[in-house]
């Protein structure tokens, strides 16, 4: 793995960030159809980056590029109404992210590195660690008190354990179908 991000990276960084928060924002955008949605949402937007995140790393394999995306995926999270705490928590994720990627081999690699990179996806239910209360009222005043009653379950600091799991396995499996794609298509094409 190379040590330092040049220009082109730093492209590359800005082009696949686009790309990959568009995803995950339009798959998250799921959630306003109903409250239990949202999560059939955030599991599509884990299995569709999975071949951005693939072909990311493929054309940017250094240490930083995962950090850098999502400390700005953090960032824009924060201005679309999410807690102040979500890039802190997300550059954290991208961070390890980096180090798995850097430091695993074999055809598991971005796989892991894309799942545990994932785990920025639990940056925005933190405060339910801390504050759960306000957090609650604070859904509770945007989206009404039948969103919240409808994510009871979830919005308990427990779950935030299943959904942790839960967002692992299917950027694993995001990954993994990333990889097969990128092998399949990209290196053909000469992306990758």
């Amino acid at each position: 793995m190379a040590s330092r991000l040049d220009t082109r990276d730093f492209i590359n960084v800005g082009i696949f960030t686009v790309i990959y928060f568009l995803i995950l924002f339009a798959t998250g955008m799921l959630g306003m159809i109903g409250p239990l949605i949202m999560f059939v949402g955030f599991g599509l937007g884990l299995l569709l980056n999975g071949t951005v995140i693939a072909l990311y790393l493929a054309r940017t394999p250094k240490m930083g590029a995962l950090t850098l995306m999502s400390l700005i995926v953090g960032i824009l999270f924060v201005l679309t109404g999410h807690p102040w705490i979500t890039p802190i928590v997300s550059t954290l994720a991208g961070f390890c992210g980096d180090i798995a990627f850097a430091r695993l081999r074999g055809s598991w690699r971005m796989p892991v590195a894309y799942a545990i990179f994932s785990q920025l996806y639990m940056a925005p239910w933190v405060p339910l660690l801390y504050n759960s209360t306000r957090y609650v009222d604070d859904i509770a005043g945007t989206m009404g008190q039948d969103y919240i009653d409808a994510l009871e379950f979830f919005l308990q600091p427990r779950s935030m354990i299943v959904w942790m799991i839960l967002v692992f396995v299917l950027a694993l499996i995001g990954g993994w179908i990333g990889v097969r794609v990128g092998r399949r298509n990209f290196a053909r094409a000469g992306l990758a």
